[in-house]
């Protein structure tokens, strides 16, 4: 009978032992989780400074890119990271400064693969599910990113905004909306529309949408021109005109389509003094109202 009793003991140890093995199995919510991140920093060198922050989570610096005034630059050559795998980022570290002025962007570039693959009856660590559960949050981050400098239509619409033509049809064409506000193609003749009804300086020649080379402007100091389809000034368009005589006073003025004189001044609205128009010069004009 005691044997019997001890047997049952040991057999109840046992299966209280293999059966409450899964519950040292638990969710640790203080590791490094994934926030709510937008996998892009963009700074403007000084140069002086050689310390960039990046403000998300990376696995490993290769997961990093990091370009300079548009041109990508390579890791230990150029810089060095810090912070992989921690939650808020950490920094990139310049060889030699960024130069002033220029745009510094860092930006997350993880791989589009599946690297870990689970072993039937093998260990199932926390750091790999973790991390293994991460990166599609991570990518789905790039994706939002990538999709929020793209352009869109609202949300209202719900017209499939299709390029329809093949290639041999959009060659040498330029993307263009028509009347319905449909995404299409058009040729680049069709652009001249552009020069007659905004004048902005545009010449179409051919296939080729250029800067024009500007209407002439007659007079001394009263100066008239004639720009193609311009009906009334508007705020900010700018006139390519190449004045024939130089001014000789300050109180210049000109007249484009008989739509009325307007005082010309200096960038700044400085005033002219006589001469700062020479004979045969071409200058850029904008109309500030």
């Amino acid at each position: 009978m005691k044997r019997g009793l001890s047997f049952l003991v040991i057999f109840l140890l046992i299966c209280a032992a293999v059966f409450t093995l899964p519950v040292g199995f638990s969710v640790n919510h203080a590791e490094a989780t994934v926030a709510d991140q937008t996998p892009v920093n963009s700074y403007t060198g000084n140069g002086s400074a050689t310390t960039f922050s990046y403000t998300f989570k990376i696995f490993a610096n290769t997961d990093l890119k990091v370009t300079v005034a548009g041109v990508l630059k390579t890791l230990t050559t150029d810089y060095t990271v810090t912070g992989a795998g921690q939650s808020g980022g950490g920094s990139v570290v310049f060889i030699s400064p960024p130069a002033s002025g220029t745009a510094v962007v860092i930006y997350r570039d993880l791989p589009y693969t599946r690297s870990t693959d689970y072993a039937e009856s093998g260990d199932l660590l926390a750091s790999t599910l973790n991390s293994d559960i991460d990166k599609p949050i991570m990518l789905l981050q790039q994706l939002k990113s990538d999709k929020n400098r793209s352009v869109k239509i609202p949300v209202g619409e719900t017209i499939d905004q299709t390029l329809t033509q093949n290639a041999a049809s959009r060659a040498n064409k330029v993307v263009a909306f028509d009347s319905s506000g449909n995404v299409t193609v058009k040729a680049v003749s069709d652009l001249s529309n552009l020069y007659t009804t905004v004048g902005h300086g545009l010449e179409v020649t051919g296939q080729d949408l250029h800067q024009a080379p500007g209407v002439s402007a007659s007079g001394t100091d009263t100066y008239t021109a004639a720009v193609p389809g311009v009906t009334s000034y508007v705020t900010d368009v700018e006139y390519h005109i190449a004045f024939i005589n130089g001014n000789t006073g300050a109180a210049c003025t000109l007249n484009i389509n008989s739509l009325g004189a307007k005082t010309i001044k200096k960038e700044g609205a400085a005033a002219l003094v006589a001469g700062d128009i020479p004979a045969n010069h071409k200058a850029l004009l904008v109309y500030n109202g």
